[in-house]
């Protein structure tokens, strides 16, 4: 447990992100709390270990951004929106006024590209989809408004989380906009060309996330309430399913999310193939939120609130995304096995890959934390279902590739696994 609040929507609206990872172990959670004059934001920050909670501003709904960039509404009758942003001894400077207020505006969102994106109802009673760019200490552009629509349920925002450390930055970034109750349209943009609709879909509660090495994930509700990925409904339960919120994509890795489902929080893994629950959190968990602007090939950081009858209880989890390839394989049931050792390994690994329902040889590279292929194994010796491979931390260059964190991935055709491999120096 980090925090406690008075106010059963602290943490609301799972697209507006409320747990950040800043570079290297800090970590910083914005959730909203009553007071005596009305509602206020308050952070708790990781540096080590988790501190008390301070007050930053009167208001609701906040979003945080890796740096610190906050924006949230105002509690005024005509809701506006406002900005903050730290300095380096993490003191929150003043509050910019990011809208026009003679609009409610809601819902604010911030891209690591530098772009704002909030929900501006009309004057006409319509809702239109306001960007905006802005600097850092906040000055903005003009606004564009984007999309207009009687209704405006919720947006959702993903770009490249691999920018910084891609040869080819993407400044590319997908944008959702959830119509009414059941309807999802999915646009992409980049800076040198207008907004493209790229997708549309029926449905509720939609998150998305984006990597330019891959291809966008929409994820979301059907009239079921059963969760759809893409076009294909997955892991179908008699229960209905109440929030979604996506991680970081790595392909062709795969990419972790939340779900709640009655009264469980699950953390799920989902490889194109398979989908793996690689935790639960009973209790009834509520306003589930996950760390994603600041990317994670090998871990998720989430939070979510506890009702204590008198109080809600804030609580913070860190779960590995992947399994390590060891002598034992943790998940022999899934349909390939796959083991290995010794892992870290500094010159050789030798792994062994089983299964009792092959459709030929089946493919086996290794990928870096990039998404990049450096290595497809071939096999040194094959007998009963069984395939055995050794790898010398060479890419298929014969170039010996920097100590780190690499991906075993097998493919057969309706079979996929994923295991992490450590590379010592």
């Amino acid at each position: 447990m980090i925090a406690t609040t008075r106010n059963p929507n602290a943490l609301d609206n799972p697209n507006q992100r409320k747990i950040v990872r800043n570079f290297g172990s800090e970590k910083y959670v914005v959730y909203s709390d009553s007071s005596e004059n009305g509602l206020v934001i308050k952070g708790v920050r990781y540096n080590g270990t988790w501190s008390e909670p301070v007050t930053i501003t009167e208001g609701k709904n906040p979003f945080l951004l890796p740096g610190f960039y906050l924006v949230y509404e105002s509690c005024d009758s005509v809701s506006a929106i406002y900005g903050r942003k730290t300095d380096p001894q993490r003191n929150w400077g003043e509050a910019h006024l990011l809208s026009d207020t003679t609009y409610n505006c809601r819902r604010p969102i911030l891209s690591h590209l530098n772009i704002l994106f909030y929900i501006r109802e009309n004057h006409d009673l319509t809702d239109s989809l306001i960007q905006v760019e802005f600097d850092n200490d906040f000055s903005l552009s003009e606004s564009v408004g984007l999309f207009s629509n009687d209704t405006i349920m919720d947006i959702g925002v993903a770009d490249d989380l691999s920018y910084y450390t891609s040869p080819f930055p993407d400044d590319r970034y997908y944008y959702m906009v959830n119509h009414s109750l059941d309807s999802i349209s999915i646009y992409s943009k980049d800076y040198s060309a207008p907004q493209v609709l790229v997708g549309s879909t029926k449905g509720r509660k939609p998150t998305i996330t984006y990597n330019s090495y891959g291809d966008f994930f929409l994820l979301y509700l059907n009239d079921d309430d059963q969760i759809v990925i893409g076009a294909q409904e997955v892991f179908t339960s008699e229960y209905p399913v109440d929030i979604i919120c996506v991680d970081d994509l790595l392909p062709p890795i795969g990419f972790s999310f939340l779900f709640k489902r009655r009264d469980t929080l699950f953390h799920a893994f989902y490889d194109f193939f398979n989908l793996e629950i690689r935790d639960t959190i009973p209790g009834n968990p509520l306003n589930p939120s996950i760390a994603y602007l600041t990317f994670s090939e090998d871990y998720v950081d989430y939070i979510w609130m506890e009702d204590k009858d008198t109080i809600y209880e804030i609580y913070y989890k860190r779960d590995a995304k992947h399994a390590d390839l060891s002598g034992i394989d943790p998940d022999p049931k899934d349909g390939i096995s796959m083991t290995g050792y010794p892992n870290p390994f500094k010159n050789h690994i030798t792994i062994q890959i089983k299964s009792s329902n092959w459709n030929g040889e089946p493919d086996v590279s290794i990928y870096n934390i990039k998404s990049q292929k450096v290595k497809t194994l071939a096999p040194n010796a094959i007998g009963d279902g069984t395939f055995t491979y050794q790898w010398n931390g060479r890419s298929d260059a014969g170039v010996k590739l920097d100590p780190g964190i690499y991906f075993l991935v097998c493919t057969d055709g309706k079979q996929k696994d994923t295991r992490r491999l450590i590379l010592s120096k």
